[in-house]
């Protein structure tokens, strides 16, 4: 009877051992558009997630509630769409929206390639973003280089 007992525990610890390893869990995801000049806004999905696996990262989560029908999504490596929504660049008044990540409140520097856990709060908000100034300069503005000529012009 000890041997049974004792074989039965065994299996358990195995069992629970064995659940544990293969990760997955679950956790909390919001994807929401503020009002903004697209014409598109609010929450898309607000809810939990279960996922499984080792290796589970903001991309698989997005692939999988765009599979059960909460919104399109697709991912190129470099920029995020959801329901068509993908980077929106306004040079005339200088900045920029794009879906920005973050976990547990803080900003996913890996974007979708970003690891999740179980028990994480997930957040993905089409938000205003930091634009390259250096990138996008005012085509009416003169260049340095046009500066320095005039300003030696009104010098002699």
């Amino acid at each position: 009877m000890k041997k049974l007992l004792c074989l039965v525990l065994c299996l358990a610890a195995v069992c629970a051992l064995c659940a544990s390893c293969s990760g997955g869990g679950k956790l909390h995801i919001r994807v929401f558009v503020p009002s903004s000049e697209t014409g598109q806004s609010g929450t898309l999905y607000d809810g939990d997630h279960s996922f499984s696996g080792s290796v589970i990262t903001v991309d698989a989560i997005l692939n999988a509630l765009s599979e059960d029908g909460k919104f399109t999504y697709s991912y190129d490596g470099e920029f995020i769409v959801i329901n068509g929504l993908d980077i929106y660049e306004n040079t005339a008044m200088r900045y920029m929206r794009g879906w920005v990540i973050t976990v547990n409140g803080e900003v996913a520097e890996d974007g979708a390639m970003t690891r999740v856990r179980d028990g994480d709060e997930l957040e993905v908000v089409y938000e205003f973003m930091d634009m390259d100034f250096d990138t996008y300069e005012d085509a009416s503005a003169p260049s340095d280089e046009e500066e320095s000529s005039s300003a030696g012009l009104e010098e002699l």
